[in-house]
């Protein structure tokens, strides 16, 4: 966060699900999963503006649909307080995308606002608040590496993975978050987490790629099987491996050595597939 003559500056980074796994579905209709989030240096960019009014202006997202919007009216809502600022979000994370773009762009303005506003509220308190927003968005408060359980919002701070490349390959339609989770028909699956966690703990990148997953894959892959062609090429060009991203459509590979990426990137890029080079953060 940077700040120049009273206003503020953000960047707010989108996220891969390095592990999702499906336990079940829960009364109110949410899934219970368990997720390794990261980060990754792709960013929104957030500008914050004094004015007297509250204002969010994105081109791509309606002020009264935009969860930023919603955040800084639940903020007010929670000091008790009316306060004014413009914000202006510019969109690089693609919408819907599987790339958590509108959850961190919630949690980065509720970040913002609370020192814009000067409100003091400790993270804990933003969090809570996050939570009434998306399942998603707690995770941003903080981001870097973390499990996820319960409904995303139980989190736990892992260590950081090792360096390393993720190759995002991006597709021109969205997917629905609800829609591919009710689509999915759970199953006893005897993966567990645990192995990406240990690989994690012990900065093993090989022991990371290899144990990747995604319970959501086999919903949106019947119905776009281009995801799985783009994982074989990334696999094929060099990514010790791939995999699509929460629920989708974006896949990433992650990969080892700088000139492993720049093949698959000309590979890619020669096969008209829109993609971009990213590393965790």
């Amino acid at each position: 966060m940077s700040f120049l003559k009273n206003s503020f500056t953000i960047n707010a980074p989108a996220k891969v699900n390095l592990f999702l796994k499906v336990l079940g579905k829960r009364r109110n209709g949410f899934h219970n999963i368990e997720t390794v989030f990261q980060t990754i240096s792709l960013y929104d960019k957030i500008y914050i503006y004094p004015s007297k009014d509250f204002i969010v202006s994105c081109p791509s997202i309606n002020q009264e649909d935009n969860l930023v919007y919603k955040g800084g009216i639940l903020l007010m809502d929670y000091v008790k307080k009316k306060k004014g600022a413009r914000i202006v979000l510019q969109k690089n994370i693609p919408i819907a995308s599987g790339l958590g773009g509108g959850s961190s762009d919630t949690a980065s303005c509720l970040l913002g606002l609370n020192e814009f506003w000067d409100l003091g509220l400790s993270k804990k308190e933003l969090k809570a608040l996050g939570r009434m927003l998306g399942a998603d968005v707690p995770y941003f408060i903080d981001g870097g590496t973390r499990l996820g359980e319960g409904i995303g919002t139980k989190l736990k701070k892992l260590p950081s993975i090792p360096k390393c490349y993720f190759v995002l390959v991006v597709f021109d339609f969205m997917l629905v978050t609800k829609e591919v989770y009710e689509k999915f028909k759970i199953k006893n699956s005897k993966l567990k987490i645990e192995n990406i966690i240990l690989a994690i703990k012990n900065g093993d990148l090989y022991g990371i790629a290899k144990n990747l997953h995604n319970d959501l894959e086999s919903v949106v892959i019947k119905n776009h099987p281009e995801i799985e062609e783009v994982k074989n090429i990334l696999i094929k060009e060099g990514a010790l491996n791939a995999l699509m991203s929460g629920s989708g459509p974006t896949v990433f590979g992650i990969v080892d050595d700088k000139r492993k990426v720049e093949r698959i990137m000309d590979k890619l890029i020669s096969s008209n597939i829109k993609a971009l080079v990213t590393e965790p953060v």
